[in-house]
């Protein structure tokens, strides 16, 4: 048996690979679909979503193979990873690097693989989409196609899940600024009423932020900058100007005014 070689970014791909947040996670009904089409286009029982770790191969999805992961030094998906390219093995008892594989003369008995890398968004090659069959065979030229255009789809699905954690981690870190700054910052609407404000409304003008939720804003400002609190309001609406700044009297819950520099 020839153990599969580790690619030269293997750190780097690594790290991707941890960056990607799939190891040891629940299936994924996309995946799970997909490699329920590269089982059925490829004629093959076992199709995998296969994740190359640092000493292990864990199945991201799976069918026709019971096994969760497998060690790396026995995997067929690892060889693409220094290649960069598919793997296809007509009859893995005559190919020297799988004759005596673990995973060949013992089950699931494998005879016949073929691989496509799946990529992320930086070209980093996480594992493999791959077919596996029982018994020696060759892989039609349009099944092989077919892999490929399923890859594309992994991949593809891939770059979704990572936007979709982006967009968490975003959306996180926004909602940790709005609670947690000590300006105040605050949602309207286009009709002048308070949509959502952070805690510091509170500490500073001593409403509770039930109170203000709702409000006309232009309830709060002192009568004497109305006027201008309006003009500035309807250019930043009608984006007719760029108002870097300007100030008001904001009323506080025991009638004083404060002034406010927005």
């Amino acid at each position: 048996m020839r153990p599969p070689e580790r690619p030269a970014n293997e750190e780097e791909r690594l790290a991707a690979l941890r960056a990607a947040c799939l190891l040891d996670t629940p299936t994924d009904s996309i995946f799970d679909n997909l490699v329920e089409l590269a089982s059925t286009i490829a004629e093959c029982p076992i199709a995998l979503v296969s994740l190359v770790d640092r000493d292990r191969q864990f199945f991201k999805s799976r069918v026709g193979l019971e096994a969760s992961e497998t060690p790396r030094r026995v995997s067929f998906c690892a060889h693409s990873l220094a290649t960069g390219e598919e793997t296809i093995v007509q009859d893995a008892l005559l190919d020297p690097r799988f004759a005596d594989n673990p995973l060949v003369t013992a089950a699931p008995f494998v005879r016949f693989y073929a691989g496509v890398p799946i990529r992320d968004s930086q070209g980093f090659i996480l594992g493999n989409l791959c077919v596996i069959d029982h018994e020696p065979r060759q892989v039609a030229p349009t099944q092989l196609k077919a892999l490929r255009l399923i890859g594309l789809q992994v991949t593809e699905h891939l770059a979704t899940l990572e936007c979709a954690r982006h967009l968490k981690a975003l959306q996180l870190e926004q909602a940790n600024f709005f609670e947690h700054s000590l300006d105040l910052l605050c949602v309207a609407s286009t009709d002048g009423r308070l949509v959502r404000l952070n805690p510091a409304w509170a500490t500073t003008l001593g409403y509770s932020l039930t109170e203000l939720v709702g409000q006309p804003f232009m309830d709060l400002v002192h009568p004497d900058d109305q006027p201008a609190t309006t003009s500035v309001t309807r250019a930043m609406i009608e984006q007719k100007s760029q108002v870097t700044r300007f100030t008001n009297r904001w009323r506080c819950a025991d009638g004083s005014y404060r002034v406010l520099s927005w």
